[in-house]
């Protein structure tokens, strides 16, 4: 016997199909409201800046980075290591304890307090162990922007600097 499936209104699936789809479609939807979207849509002119983690070091590679300002940028993070990290470009360095201290609450955001948006200049989703993330943004004006991994207290020793000419 056929039921309707409203996953997918172009046919008909049987009720475990559409049940595995209304399941599925609950996770992605789940995982969407964690993961923040993209900034900007990346442009075939976007500069693209690979960043790795790797093992057990709470770092960055490379910790700095350099972009021309106002430049479309996307950033592909590469979580090589053992623990989950996300990556965010701040405005400030001195917002960085505020920040990291509101993120211990914001597990449902992937670690990214959206109380303290304003103060971003862009975010990744969360990055599991072996997992790529992407994001995309506007090189902000010249100066230098402090990016941080907000995930568990990381942020303490997780730090790299985006310099802006």
């Amino acid at each position: 016997m056929k039921q309707v499936c409203f996953a997918d209104r172009r046919a008909f699936w049987s009720t475990a199909v559409c049940a595995s789809v209304m399941f599925c479609a609950g996770l992605v939807a789940q995982a969407r409201a964690q993961a923040p979207a993209p900034a900007v849509r990346a442009a075939a002119d976007t500069t693209t800046i690979d960043i790795h983690s790797t093992a057990a070091a709470l770092a960055f590679d490379p910790d700095i980075i350099s972009v021309k300002a106002g430049s479309i940028v996307r950033i592909r993070y590469h979580n090589e290591s053992t623990f989950s990290h996300n990556m965010v470009m701040l405005r400030k360095e001195d917002d960085i304890d505020a920040i990291g201290a509101a993120s211990f609450n914001a597990g449902e955001t992937g670690f990214v307090p959206m109380e303290h948006k304003s103060k971003m200049i862009a975010y990744s989703p969360l990055a599991a162990p072996g997992k790529t993330v992407e994001f995309t943004f506007v090189a902000p004006p010249a100066g230098e922007y402090p990016y941080v991994c907000f995930v568990d207290g990381h942020f303490n020793m997780m730090i790299g600097k985006l310099r802006s000419r």
